[in-house]
Parts: C-alpha cells; structure tokens; sequence
C-alpha cells in the first residue's frame, strides 16, 4: 500500500501561493488545466497541498498566469527545493553520512560549484546505471536499496543545473574518470556521452586533466568548493573518503583550495579539447 502523501510546510506554502496567482488571473480550475495540459483535479490538489508540484509545471503555471520573472523564478526554486527535500527525507539514515546530507542542501542553495574530481564523476552527472554500480559496490549486502535511493536522489541533485538561474559548475576532471569502466562498457559510454551532453550547457565548464600533464596543483585531492550568492554566505570546502565527510570555512583554510583549483585549471585541457578527449575515449568503449 502506498505510503500516504503528507505534505511538507513548503509545499502547503506553494499551494497557496498557486491558488492565490489562479485567483487574481481570474481563470477557473478547468480553464487553467486545459491551457497547461493537465486536469483540473490535479491543480486542485497541488493547490491543497495534497499532491506535491513539479518546478516544470509549477513555471507553466506562473508563465499562464502572467507574473513576473523575479516572482515566478522565486517559487520555481522553492518547488525545486521542495522536490530535494522529499528527496532527501526518502533516503535511509544509514544511506548518506549526516554530513552528506548537509553539503547536497549546501549544494542546492549554492550558485556556484567547483569541483576537482580524479577518479569519479560528481553525483549529479552520473547516469543512473554508474550511479547503481558505485552503490552496490560500495555496499554488496545493501546495494540494491541504496542504488535506488541514491538514484533518485542524484536525480532531484542534477534538476540544479536546469531552470532559471541554474547552478554554474566549473569541474577539473581526471583522465582516469573517463576511462574507468564503471558498469562495464555499454554503461560507461553512455556516461561520456551523458557527460557530453551536460557539458555543452552554459552553465557547466567541463575541464579533463590528461595523463600526459603529469603533476599538477591539487594532484590526489578531490574537493568542491560551494559558492553563495548571499554576501553574508561565505564558501565552503566539502572533501570525503569511505567514512565521513569534512567541511573547510576559515578564509585561511579555503585559500589554498582555490589557489590550487586555479592552478588546475591553467593546466588542464580547455573545454573544447576536453570535450574531444572525452569523445575519444567514449569511442574505446
């Protein structure tokens, strides 16, 4: 039996804010479901906070009613939020260290991420069959419970890049993450081509580090550096092994971080090269 929908503070708040645009537009219930393309009884119960919204309609919605790009992208980015947080309440406890929990919050709230990954690719570019892989290698006896949880949940993680004012992510990738077959084969080229494919939006600068480099700045390090929109919201450096995750904020910590970061960037392939390495390898597969 279905678990029983309850919603959460948020989505009662954007149900009533729905019903309040719906209101001063004018339109009916069936009006405003034919012209956005779904029943009447549906946008009764996303009003009631008796079915939770996607962001994607909830911005046909605003889009039909007329409101201003500032109020209609402020909703749509707590509909997201929303979205993550139900997300993040399905995951067991024993899923994701605590402090996972905390930087995929960090995470949505951020406007910009830089990654410095050598081996794996960032959750929120894998596919899901590289997703399962790592999840049920990383816990046999678990793997199937936790692949699905986590492909969800990357799933909520990756609707970030998409939307009105998008997370900008500016990634240094190690060779050695586009030629290991996480999945075996077929499943590792659809994750190039995948990472392709994200890799051409605006708001993503993909870089790949070659073999061939040899030594650079912040060589066996893997970190993200979250920065906030928010003057009053300082960056924050997350790094992770197999048992806990760990959190930099002192200025004078971060520094070298983001010194390191930059000098990565100097050396690595620019996006256009890389974007033909990655081509290249996925064609080994």
């Amino acid at each position: 039996m279905a678990e029983k929908f309850r919603p959460t503070t948020l989505e009662r708040s954007i149900g009533r804010r729905l019903h309040e645009w719906r209101e001063a537009s004018g339109m009916s219930l069936v009006e405003v479901g034919h012209r956005v393309g779904f029943s009447n009884a549906k946008l009764s119960k996303i009003e009631n906070a008796l079915q939770a919204v996607n962001a994607d309609d909830l911005l046909a919605l605003a889009l039909i009613y007329g409101i201003d790009q500032p109020d209609r992208h402020r909703l749509y980015r707590e509909a997201q939020r929303a979205e993550q947080q139900r997300a993040l309440a399905n995951v067991k406890k024993d899923v994701l260290f605590d402090i996972t929990r905390d930087y995929i919050e960090l995470e949505f709230e951020a406007a910009v991420l830089r990654s410095l990954k050598n081996e794996l690719l960032p959750g929120m570019f894998q596919t899901s069959a590289y997703t399962e892989t790592l999840a049920r290698t990383s816990d046999p006896l678990r793997g199937q419970v936790i692949a699905v949880q986590r492909v969800t949940l990357w799933t909520e993680r990756k609707k970030r890049l998409f939307g009105p004012h998008p997370l900008v992510v500016k990634m240094v990738l190690g060779e050695a993450a586009l030629r290991t077959a996480i999945g075996g084969n077929r499943a590792m080229k659809d994750q190039l081509l995948h990472l392709m494919e994200l890799s051409e939006l605006p708001n993503v600068t993909v870089q790949v580090m070659p073999f061939r480099r040899g030594a650079y700045p912040g060589i066996g390090s893997t970190y993200d550096i979250l920065s906030f929109s928010h003057e009053l919201h300082d960056d924050v450096v997350y790094t992770e092994n197999v048992t806990y995750g760990r959190y930099e904020e002192a200025p004078e910590d971060l520094e070298p971080y983001k010194v390191k970061f930059a000098g990565a960037q100097e050396r690595a392939l620019g996006p256009d090269e890389s974007l033909e390495l990655i081509a290249e390898v996925a064609s080994t597969f």
